[in-house]
Protein backbone atom coordinates (compact mmCIF):
# COMPACT_ATOMS: atom_id res chain seq x y z
CA UNK A 1 0.00 0.00 0.00
CA UNK A 2 1.46 3.55 -0.71
CA UNK A 3 2.48 5.99 2.11
CA UNK A 4 -0.47 7.58 3.80
CA UNK A 5 -2.91 4.62 3.14
CA UNK A 6 -5.23 3.66 0.52
CA UNK A 7 -7.31 6.33 -0.84
CA UNK A 8 -10.87 7.49 -0.55
CA UNK A 9 -13.27 5.67 -3.01
CA UNK A 10 -15.49 7.62 -4.93
CA UNK A 11 -18.39 6.20 -6.37
CA UNK A 12 -19.19 6.57 -10.04
CA UNK A 13 -15.05 7.26 -10.98
CA UNK A 14 -13.74 4.61 -13.58
CA UNK A 15 -10.83 2.98 -12.55
CA UNK A 16 -8.20 5.91 -14.32
CA UNK A 17 -10.34 8.67 -12.46
CA UNK A 18 -10.00 7.13 -9.43
CA UNK A 19 -6.55 6.72 -9.96
CA UNK A 20 -5.99 10.50 -10.73
CA UNK A 21 -8.51 11.51 -8.10
CA UNK A 22 -5.84 10.19 -5.21
CA UNK A 23 -3.12 11.57 -6.97
CA UNK A 24 -4.59 14.57 -6.84
CA UNK A 25 -5.72 14.64 -3.37
CA UNK A 26 -2.00 13.99 -2.74
CA UNK A 27 -0.84 16.88 -4.57
CA UNK A 28 -3.47 19.08 -2.26
CA UNK A 29 -2.30 17.73 1.04
CA UNK A 30 1.44 18.45 -0.25
CA UNK A 31 0.22 22.17 -1.31
CA UNK A 32 -1.15 22.52 2.54
CA UNK A 33 1.23 20.81 3.93
CA UNK A 34 3.97 23.62 3.14
CA UNK A 35 1.57 26.29 4.94
CA UNK A 36 1.25 24.13 7.92
CA UNK A 37 5.20 22.69 8.88
CA UNK A 38 9.10 23.80 8.35
CA UNK A 39 10.14 22.43 4.81
CA UNK A 40 12.68 20.62 6.02
CA UNK A 41 9.04 18.78 8.50
CA UNK A 42 9.12 15.02 8.09
CA UNK A 43 5.41 15.18 7.25
CA UNK A 44 6.21 17.04 4.12
CA UNK A 45 8.74 14.41 2.78
CA UNK A 46 5.72 11.98 3.35
CA UNK A 47 3.71 13.78 1.89
CA UNK A 48 6.19 14.43 -1.11
CA UNK A 49 6.57 10.62 -1.19
CA UNK A 50 2.43 9.69 -1.62
CA UNK A 51 2.43 12.65 -4.23
CA UNK A 52 4.87 11.15 -6.48
CA UNK A 53 3.59 7.56 -6.11
CA UNK A 54 0.05 8.25 -7.03
CA UNK A 55 1.56 10.31 -9.60
CA UNK A 56 3.46 7.23 -11.31
CA UNK A 57 1.10 4.87 -10.93
CA UNK A 58 -1.72 6.95 -12.57
CA UNK A 59 0.80 8.25 -15.31
CA UNK A 60 2.47 4.87 -15.76
CA UNK A 61 -0.74 2.39 -16.25
CA UNK A 62 -3.02 5.09 -17.96
CA UNK A 63 -0.83 7.36 -19.71
CA UNK A 64 -1.41 11.01 -20.30
CA UNK A 65 -4.03 12.50 -18.51
CA UNK A 66 -5.53 15.76 -19.93
CA UNK A 67 -7.24 17.42 -17.00
CA UNK A 68 -10.20 20.48 -17.36
CA UNK A 69 -9.06 23.01 -14.59
CA UNK A 70 -12.15 24.50 -13.36
CA UNK A 71 -12.51 26.80 -10.45
CA UNK A 72 -13.37 24.13 -8.02
CA UNK A 73 -13.07 21.17 -9.72
CA UNK A 74 -11.11 19.15 -12.00
CA UNK A 75 -12.45 16.72 -14.74
CA UNK A 76 -10.48 14.38 -16.73
CA UNK A 77 -13.17 12.83 -19.66
CA UNK A 78 -16.40 14.09 -18.24
CA UNK A 79 -15.61 12.77 -14.68
CA UNK A 80 -15.04 15.13 -12.06
CA UNK A 81 -11.98 13.95 -10.52
CA UNK A 82 -11.43 16.54 -8.02
CA UNK A 83 -14.07 18.83 -5.87
CA UNK A 84 -12.98 21.30 -3.30
CA UNK A 85 -15.99 24.52 -2.25
CA UNK A 86 -13.61 25.64 -0.34
CA UNK A 87 -12.06 28.70 -2.32
CA UNK A 88 -9.21 28.72 0.35
CA UNK A 89 -8.50 25.14 0.71
CA UNK A 90 -9.30 24.03 -3.15
CA UNK A 91 -6.39 22.88 -5.40
CA UNK A 92 -8.37 24.15 -8.34
CA UNK A 93 -8.71 27.49 -7.49
CA UNK A 94 -5.29 27.90 -6.99
CA UNK A 95 -4.56 26.22 -10.41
Amino acid sequence: MPPGGGGMRLPGLSERGQAVHEALRALARAVRSFSLYDAHNAAIRHFLEELSVRFERGLSQFGDLPLEIRPFEIVLGGERVYVEADRERSLAYKL
